[in-house]
């Protein structure tokens, strides 16, 4: 199928523990589409399993994570698949925490339009191509308007503004041959049943000798047929984006790329790439934002141990029993379970839930007899490990 892609975004989460959060995306329209999902760019551990509930319907794609915990709290991803084997990805984050009044309150609000992404202070270089991206979230979505010099933005062959993805609240400015008439005040209006917001950035515009002067001394003629060479500079300043990013060039398709990797809040600003051709010099520019925020874990690095030993359990047939531990440890510790000494995974009477970031506990449903015996957790990670053990045993 061509051109597959998604109509409906996924949309970040804030929720308290305890609370669920729904992810839903929506696949452009074709038979035997499937989805995958992932947190942090990895399958779904086995461990949610008892708590996620994964639904697709016309093509709508719908995650929904039951009693979340601040563990849960990541970026998940929908991936989905064409039977033709074409492939589309969409990522949000989920933010788990206890809300402040003031959280709960935006929340509430949340029908209102809020800019996501809002336009900034920046200097476009003259002659060159130029773009402003935006992002408006809002219930039902909020129309757009932008505005320069507090007057309805004109487009015309020049200027366009693309709305391919305005149905999950994303537009992109163009500026397809920066002019010193396009310096100014640009605004952008969002407003739905509930209300208006907006944002607003001043537009300057460098001349392309006084980009193109960072170059001295590094000019190179090209012969035809020679491969242009390619400088890039953030804000104004040269940079190697060899270092964390990566240059793709296609000389066939005349086409160049900056792949961004890992990406973090610093890497928001001003983007130049200037090319050496045969023909001469070229630069085109584009601003980067980066949405959402990126959470630091400065603990210590510890080894796995365990705070309370796994508590043992007596339970009546067919009846259920739980058993408990609290550790502690960093990076948090991965669990390897085994019954009798063989290992035991989840399943329909087996569950391993996550109360708190601290404690695990295995839940045993419809107890028989073949449960009784040795149940053995075993915590691991870089660091080391420890164990702890203890018995289930019928009532009576």
């Amino acid at each position: 199928m061509a051109g597959l892609a998604f109509n409906k975004n996924m949309q970040g989460q804030l929720a308290a523990p305890g609370e669920k959060a729904v992810f839903e995306a929506r696949a452009s329209s074709g038979a035997g589409v499937t989805a995958t999902w992932l947190k942090d760019n990895k399958p779904l551990d086995d461990k949610l399993a008892d708590r996620v509930k994964v639904t697709s319907k016309d093509n709508l794609f719908s995650l929904e994570l039951l009693n979340c915990t601040t563990a849960d709290s990541g970026q998940y991803t929908c991936r989905v698949t064409a039977s033709g084997g074409e492939t589309a990805t969409c990522s949000a984050n989920l933010e788990v925490h206890n809300l402040s009044a003031a959280e709960k309150k935006q929340r509430e609000e949340s029908s209102h339009p809020v800019f996501i992404v809002t336009l900034r202070n920046s200097e476009f270089i003259k002659d060159s191509a130029a773009s402003f991206m935006i992002h408006c979230r809002g219930n039902p979505i909020p129309e757009i308007k932008i505005f320069k010099d507090g007057a309805a933005l004109v487009e015309d062959s020049r200027v366009t503004i693309n709305r391919d993805h305005a149905s999950s609240g994303s537009y992109e400015l163009v500026i397809h041959k920066v002019q010193d008439s396009d310096a100014g005040v640009y605004k952008a209006e969002a407003s739905n049943s509930h209300g208006k917001a907006d944002t607003e950035a001043k537009v300057g515009i460098k001349d392309a000798k006084d980009v193109f002067a960072l170059l001295k001394g590094k000019e190179k003629t090209l012969k035809p047929g020679e491969e242009p060479s390619f400088t890039w500079f953030k804000g104004g300043q040269e940079f190697d984006p060899d270092e964390r990013f990566k240059v793709l060039f296609k000389d066939e398709e005349d086409t160049l790329a900056l792949v961004f990797q890992h990406i973090n809040p610093a890497d928001a600003g001003l983007y130049t790439c200037v090319a050496n051709t045969s023909g001469g010099k070229i630069a085109c520019s584009a601003e980067l934002t980066v949405e959402g925020s990126v959470s630091q874990m400065l603990k210590a690095p510890e080894p796995p141990k365990i705070v309370a030993q796994l508590s043992s359990a007596e339970s009546s047939p067919g009846g259920s029993a739980m058993m408990e531990l609290k550790m502690k440890g960093y990076p948090r510790p991965n669990i390897r379970w085994t019954k009798d000494g063989k290992p035991l995974e989840a399943g329909d009477r087996h569950k391993f839930v996550y109360p708190d970031a601290d404690t695990v506990a295995i839940i045993i449903n419809k107890v028989t007899g073949d449960d009784v015996g040795t149940y053995k957790a075993v915590l691991h990670n870089d660091l080391g490990e420890c164990s702890t053990e203890a018995k289930l045993v019928l009532a009576g």
